[in-house]
């Protein structure tokens, strides 16, 4: 024995100890081989059911005692990922590289060669997709209709970032809406629209609860007042205090 052992009273039976330590690895599916390993705090075990043997710590076996479940053997588990990846269309590539879900989430290497990040259940249910592949589509949609895609909108579901090529103004837009050519440049349909209404001789000055009516000031004499904005556009109003309209201008 160790003569530190003897002076601090913690003298242990090695055969007990051993004993101990096999039957906690029994207990959880394993066989205890033997402590003299590389690493004096890994023991070498084997798994009953596969013949796999691992390094493990004592403490990691003990710690777990109270489940009746196998201590899993991490080579079945990599074949068991790996068939599922193929099952999928994917190849394996390796764990993920964000530690709060490494256990649960793995790199796969797709048909078109990108690495996408896919939880295990979504791969057992063959439901996966390849971002960048989907970002390169939207990049195509946007060029074909003078856009080009910068950014994500923030994080905002089923909206991107665009710059429009004619202008140069940056807008967030859904994605459906420049799939379909369905959009215009708000900054430059608002400066359009100032231009028309100062050649009526109206200025817009403030909303109001109605999206169709709005609060335009009458440049002529100054007062302000409510009016519809295709009114607005067309010139068609009168000042309400003194009849002033856009023909006496």
């Amino acid at each position: 024995l160790p003569k530190s052992d003897v002076k601090t009273g913690e003298i242990k039976c090695e055969a007990c100890y051993l004993a101990n330590i096999q039957l906690e690895a029994k207990s959880r599916g394993l066989r205890f081989l033997t402590k003299e390993t590389p690493s004096n705090k890994h023991y070498l075990y084997e798994h009953l059911s596969c013949g796999h043997k691992c390094f493990l710590m004592p403490t990691a076996i003990r710690d777990s005692l109270g489940t009746t479940k196998a201590y899993p053997c991490t080579a079945c588990l990599r074949k068991r990922r790996v068939n599922e990846a193929l099952e999928a269309g994917l190849v394996l590539y390796g764990t993920s590289n964000r530690p709060k879900i490494n256990t649960s989430a793995y790199l796969y290497k797709a048909p078109c060669g990108h690495i996408i990040e896919k939880r295990v259940a979504s791969i057992q249910k063959k439901v996966w997709e390849c971002q960048a592949c989907i970002e390169e589509a939207f990049q195509s949609q946007a060029k074909y209709v003078g856009l080009s895609l910068v950014g994500n909108a923030g994080g905002k579901k089923g909206t991107r970032t665009y710059q429009f090529e004619a202008c140069q103004h940056v807008q967030d837009i859904p994605i459906g809406a420049v799939k379909r050519g369905n959009f215009h440049c708000r900054r430059c349909c608002a400066d359009k629209l100032t231009e028309v209404l100062a050649l009526r001789g109206l200025k817009k000055v403030g909303t109001t609860d109605s999206d169709q009516r709005y609060l335009f000031e009458i440049i002529e004499c100054g007062h302000i007042q409510e009016m519809a904005l295709s009114n607005a556009k067309l010139g068609s109003y009168i000042c309400h205090e003194c009849n002033n309209t856009y023909y006496d201008n």
